[in-house]
């Protein structure tokens, strides 16, 4: 005769920034029905309280919702009186997602700045040139700009690079997207359809990265690791383009920095 807490997590409320969301799993292993009460807890304070009735072998899957503003443990808690004390009880620490601190490196795109200040977690700093190296900030992102000082943190560079970074061999007028990698994390849901490109640098494919988007002259968009440093480079500027005009553009920005592990920051 035994009721046990089978499965637990927390993850980020899809709705709510402030708030978590838990999943418990509880399963009867009895071939009795059974009832128990499956209390939630957080620092040991009790949130919720819920009585549940199980049929025999039967696995009942409940979500509950709860705000949290500090660090601390989710605990799940049963009461039943059974054969198994052990699988009474589940706790989970639940740590709250760190901010990310950004600094944009721009003449000005209102469409990237509106981009980046919709993503989540994300402290935005706008300047128009580099002139110590950015050791206060997880990403510099370099749009279209020569800075003084060139970044040795995680970087986002639009038509931007040192010669370590890649080898620029020229230019190309309207290049054609002819392929880009779906799969990439950068890339989920976003689709290069009737994308247009008014001119693109051209490069050799580095040893440190992968090409995400190519024309049938050049690599466009490349993303990797040179040493601890990780770097995406786009190959245009995405003001000469109609990129910025699809929803596919805000959700590259966002997939940046999904679940804080990202191609941007880590």
């Amino acid at each position: 005769e035994n009721v046990g807490i089978v499965g637990l997590d927390v993850r980020a409320h899809p709705e709510e920034p402030a708030r978590r969301a838990l999943f418990a799993s509880i399963a009867n292993a009895s071939t009795n029905p059974a009832q128990a009460e499956l209390q939630l807890l957080f620092d040991g304070q009790l949130i919720e309280t819920r009585l549940l009735d199980l049929r025999p072998r039967e696995t009942l899957a409940g979500v509950f919702s709860a705000t949290q503003t500090n660090d601390g443990v989710f605990t799940a808690r049963l009461t039943a009186a059974d054969d198994l004390a052990a699988d009474n009880r589940a706790s989970l620490i639940s740590l709250l997602p760190a901010p990310i601190r950004v600094l944009l490196v721009t003449r000005g795109n209102r469409f990237l700045e509106r981009a980046l200040a919709a993503t989540p977690l994300v402290q935005l700093t706008v300047t128009t040139d580099l002139l110590e190296p950015p050791d206060a900030f997880d990403l510099t992102i370099l749009d279209d700009v020569l800075p003084t000082v060139w970044p040795a943190n995680n970087t986002l560079a639009i038509r931007s690079a040192q010669t370590n970074w890649v080898e620029v061999t020229g230019r190309i007028e309207t290049p054609a997207i002819v392929d880009w990698r779906a799969t990439h994390p950068l890339l989920r849901f976003v689709g290069f359809d009737n994308v247009q490109v008014a001119e693109a640098l051209t490069v050799r494919l580095p040893a440190w990265a992968a090409s995400l988007v190519d024309a049938s002259a050049s690599p466009l968009i490349l993303a990797g690791e040179l040493g601890r440093q990780r770097l995406v480079w786009i190959g245009f500027d995405t003001l000469q383009t109609t990129w910025p005009l699809r929803v596919s553009f805000p959700i590259f920005i966002a997939n940046g920095f999904f679940k804080n592990r990202t191609e941007f920051h880590e």
